[in-house]
């Protein structure tokens, strides 16, 4: 069973990420080998990849829960499930979780490289402002409808939208228009926060909980991943492959913590873990990790083998 756990930090209000997420043709577009993505229904969507004379198909089924800023998925055919989760940690910055495993011990993982390639194009997209729903609201107010701001026409639609689920789905309708309060309300505090002092609060407190960045490079001898861990020392990291995972744990420790007088600072100390699957094949004892420059670099020599033919025989 393969397991992928994940988690970086966007410029984006959680309320934005969550957004995206639950609606997500746009990002699944963006993913590597994607052609092609489909929305069957507003919570099923057909994704197409690989090359054109053999394109391959997979369904995902989500659901959402806006209280929690979740969005749960899982393939229709039961290969694989996950969950992708927006955790404010300013107004205008967000820790964004994902989560996916296998629930087939069949099921045959993708290579490290394509995972570690499918992150970083999710990240990017979040990262970019094609997700924004709003933009601020600066300058004085529109007199007329006419000449609204894109970002009143979005507010106002979205209240039209909660009023017609009174009518059409009045069970669901408390939990739209709590919904709708929650988002609009997050906006309004990014978009008056973004681009000041305050909305980079949460880089400047020690201690909080980091994640190195990864590179996964797979040839056809070896495994080569990259962490970089600018002011970590090695006595300080432990590196450990078992089970198909790389396992790396370390801490960059805060030798000015005591000093007197006041800092500012975006580095984040503390202890982290990352624990990146590893392709089949790999030579554990293999494995060599050497730390320069601030990159540690873990090399593990890859065996692929071809697949033996098994001759059959008569039985007399």
């Amino acid at each position: 069973m393969g397991t992928v756990q994940h988690r970086f930090e966007v410029d984006q209000p959680a309320s934005a990420v969550y957004d995206a997420v639950s609606a997500p043709a746009d990002i699944l577009q963006k993913m590597p080998g994607v052609t092609g993505v489909t929305s069957l229904s507003p919570d099923l969507y057909r994704v197409i990849f690989g090359a054109a004379e053999s394109p391959r198909q997979v369904d995902l089924q989500l659901t959402r829960h806006p209280e929690l800023r979740r969005v749960e998925w899982r393939t229709v055919d039961g290969g694989w499930t996950g969950a992708v989760t927006a955790e404010p940690i300013g107004p205008a910055r967000s820790a964004v979780g994902v989560h996916a495993e296998s629930v087939q011990p069949d099921v045959e993982s993708p290579p490290p490289s394509l995972i570690h390639d499918a992150l970083q194009a999710f990240k990017r997209v979040l990262q970019s402002r094609e997700i924004h729903v709003s933009h601020g609201m600066s300058g004085a107010r529109p007199t007329s409808a006419r000449h609204a701001s894109p970002d009143a026409r979005g507010f106002a639609s979205e209240w039209r939208n909660v009023a017609r689920s009174a009518f059409s789905r009045p069970a669901e309708y408390p939990f739209a228009l709590m919904r709708t309060v929650s988002r609009q309300v997050d906006r309004l505090w990014g978009d008056i926060w973004r681009g000041t002092p305050i909305a980079k609060l949460p880089h400047m407190v020690p201690g909080l909980h980091w994640n190195p960045d990864v590179e996964v490079c797979e040839q056809d001898d070896q495994v080569r991943i990259c962490l970089d861990v600018p002011g970590v020392d090695e006595t300080n990291l432990q590196v450990e492959v078992d089970e198909g995972y790389l396992t790396i744990r370390g801490d960059r420790q805060d030798e000015r913590a005591t000093d007197p007088g006041h800092r500012r600072t975006e580095v984040h100390y503390g202890a982290f873990t990352r624990r990146i699957p590893l392709p089949d094949g790999i030579d554990p004892d293999s494995a060599r990790a050497v730390l320069r420059n601030g990159v540690l670099e873990v090399r593990i020599a890859l065996h692929r083998r071809e697949p033996r033919k098994v001759p059959v025989q008569h039985a007399s």
